[in-house]
């Protein structure tokens, strides 16, 4: 072999080398970015993994941060029921509109209904009872308790043998209280005072003062009773109870009267005819007849009655 042929054979050898080298090289690159990639995605997975643990655990403690910011909200607010027990996270809302359209048929316009807030929280004894708001000046809550909170107006929610709407009503003759005396505060040192004193027979009635004695002889808690009393049992008058009640408040020295309203207030079509109307603002006309002109409507009667039953006296024959 020449010298020409040892030196072609040599550098086709050299070609290989580097061949080999280059494969060699190309290979252990691939090899190194596939595991920098490998170990790229590891670093991103325990990188995410981490950052949702991080926000898991913030949202968690965020959230335990404003458990107690309303826990704290509320006994400021006077949950006085937070101090003694594990209560529910407390809750405060403004009167929705059905509740605002109850309270009418009571109060009319005489209560600030965009300064009532209700909230889910009790005082002592598990009861209702209602403040000039701490948090909101010139504004009252009530502590109505988390069963009747949902809605003030359900009558199926029962608190101390009550339903929820007749403690609702209780609970803002307080708020009527305190926007119609000569301080916000004076209802509550009343009722302070006379259940300190009498216990929970402050909020007795003898049946014989109410109508006679003057609204400000009783004291708060009972002042709420006769409205609650009031709403419950003789609210819905027809016309003929209307009117007779009527006729009751022009006698001397009858102090107030009660269930005295349009017949359009509450019916659509009273049972009662004539219906009762206005004669003039805020007045209603009396009979000019002996006795009240009113009567049942027979056919709405009828219409209406669900049972009947007659009752005859023993004959003295």
């Amino acid at each position: 072999m020449g010298l020409l042929d040892k030196a072609k054979a040599l550098a086709n050898k050299g070609e290989q080398a580097v061949d080999k080298i280059v494969n060699a090289t190309q290979e252990v690159t691939r090899t190194v970015v596939s595991e920098a990639q490998d170990t790229a995605r590891e670093v991103v997975q325990e990188g995410r993994k981490g950052a949702s643990t991080i926000a898991a655990g913030e949202r968690k403690a965020a959230a335990a941060v404003a458990d107690e910011l309303r826990k704290a909200r509320g006994i400021i607010s006077g949950n006085v029921d937070g101090f003694a027990r594990a209560s529910a996270t407390y809750a405060e809302r403004l009167l929705t509109d059905a509740e605002k359209d109850l309270a009418r048929k009571v109060f009319e316009e005489t209560l600030p209904y965009g300064a009532i807030y209700l909230s889910n929280g009790r005082g002592l004894g598990k009861r209702a009872y209602t403040i000039p708001h701490p948090l909101h000046l010139g504004s009252y809550v009530i502590h109505i308790g988390p069963d009747i909170f949902s809605d003030a107006t359900d009558s199926s929610n029962v608190m101390f043998n009550q339903t929820g709407d007749a403690v609702f009503i209780h609970e803002l003759t307080h708020v009527w209280q305190g926007a119609n005396r000569s301080t916000a505060f004076d209802y509550i040192i009343d009722s302070l005072y006379n259940q300190i004193h009498s216990g929970s027979h402050a909020y007795d009635l003898d049946p014989d003062d109410v109508g006679k004695k003057s609204w400000g002889k009783f004291n708060a808690e009972q002042q709420a009773m006769i409205v609650q009393d009031w709403y419950v049992g003789g609210m819905l008058e027809s016309a003929i109870g209307g009117a007779i009640c009527a006729e009751l408040a022009t006698l001397p020295n009858f102090t107030y009267a009660g269930d005295i309203f349009p017949s359009s207030y509450f019916y659509t079509n009273d049972l009662g005819k004539p219906e009762i109307v206005l004669s003039g603002r805020g007045e209603v006309a009396t009979s000019r007849v002996p006795g009240i002109a009113q009567a049942p409507d027979p056919e709405l009667l009828k219409r209406w009655t669900a049972e009947h039953a007659t009752f005859r006296a023993p004959s003295t024959r």
